[in-house]
């Protein structure tokens, strides 16, 4: 179980990251809530972006894995108060608070494999600032720019909506560091689309983001102050 502030928490930082109406593939439709020993998983993705919130439970759990659809999880969440207390998903889609029981019928889905996707670890990783990103990712999207090329090198991180404009992002610090700043000549660069980036970054906690690069075509991690919240988004090469 987990209490009820995070629980709701968690929901509204994944429920994002999944939209109902607008994937085929059934699985995508709700929440993955994964259990393994004491730690919660709560699960969100579209297939482009992957949402993780992970928190600790109060002991060990049998292995869970169910998945419950986006919108009665929602209105669940909506009913929740603070004398509810604590939340406890069953295997069954039982949930119990303090107050209330109720039945939530899974989906009849396998999820895919998501820590598969997730890096042990990250070669790169750069801290900005989140207020400056998003306005300047804001002044880009006014200009009707659909993706951005980002790139990072000599201690630079820039963002380019092609000729049109580009914006310089202040480094605060960079972490676990191999390619760079070591190399002046390496350049980690990708694109991705304005849109999911900004939505990530807008539901992040906290006055820093941390962007995490491995190669230029994988995959990068976004997280703010909670760090028990990873989000992931799917990059394309430049053409």
């Amino acid at each position: 179980m987990i209490d009820v502030k995070t629980f709701k928490t968690a929901i509204k930082k994944t429920a994002p990251f999944i939209n109902e109406k607008l994937n085929d593939y059934k699985p995508l439709r709700g929440f993955l809530f994964h259990v393994k020993g004491n730690v919660l998983r709560i699960v969100g993705s579209d297939n482009i972006r992957l949402s993780v919130f992970a928190t600790n439970l109060s002991k060990n759990y049998e292995d869970m894995q169910i998945v419950l659809p986006k919108s009665e999880v929602l209105n669940f969440t909506k009913s929740l108060n603070s004398t509810d207390e604590y939340v406890e998903i069953g295997n069954e889609g039982q949930i119990k608070t303090k107050n209330k029981i109720i039945q939530i019928k899974p989906l009849d889905v396998k999820y895919f494999d998501y820590l598969a996707i997730i890096p042990t670890r990250f070669k790169t990783e750069i801290k900005v600032s989140r207020s400056e990103f998003m306005d300047k990712i804001k002044k880009l999207k006014k200009m009707n720019i659909d993706e951005l090329t980002c790139f990072v090198k000599n201690y630079t991180f820039k963002i380019t909506g092609g000729e049109k404009v580009t914006e310089t992002i202040n480094i605060i610090k960079t972490e676990n560091v191999q390619e760079y700043p070591f190399d002046p000549n390496v350049v980690l660069r990708f694109v991705v689309n304005l849109k999911f980036l900004l939505d990530a970054i807008e539901v992040l906690d906290g006055d820093e983001v941390t962007i995490k690069f491995n190669q230029s075509w994988k995959p990068i991690g976004l997280a703010g102050k909670n760090t028990n919240h990873l989000i992931l988004i799917a990059t394309r090469r430049e053409v």
